[in-house]
C-alpha cells in the first residue's frame, strides 16, 4: 500500500506544499552563530517570533 493510498484511507489529507519566495539556503554557520533563513516557527497557526535571552527563555525557544 502507499503513503497516499493509506494516508486516504485514513481519511487524512495534506496541505499543499507552500512555493518558496526565493532560493533559500537552510542555514549559514559563522563561528557560533547560526542564521536560518526561509523558516517560519508556528504557535497556534500563527507567526510565532523572539529572540533568545531577550524576548523568550531557552525552554520556550526549544518549545
Amino acid at each position: 500500500m502507499s503513503v497516499y493510498t493509506r494516508l486516504q484511507h485514513l481519511g487524512l489529507t495534506l496541505p499543499p506544499v507552500a512555493v518558496p519566495a526565493a532560493a533559500y539556503v537552510p542555514f549559514v554557520q559563522t563561528g557560533r552563530l547560526v542564521f536560518l533563513s526561509g523558516h517560519i516557527a508556528k504557535r497556534d497557526g500563527k507567526p510565532w517570533v523572539g529572540q533568545l535571552g531577550l524576548t523568550m527563555t531557552t525552554e520556550e525557544g526549544q518549545a
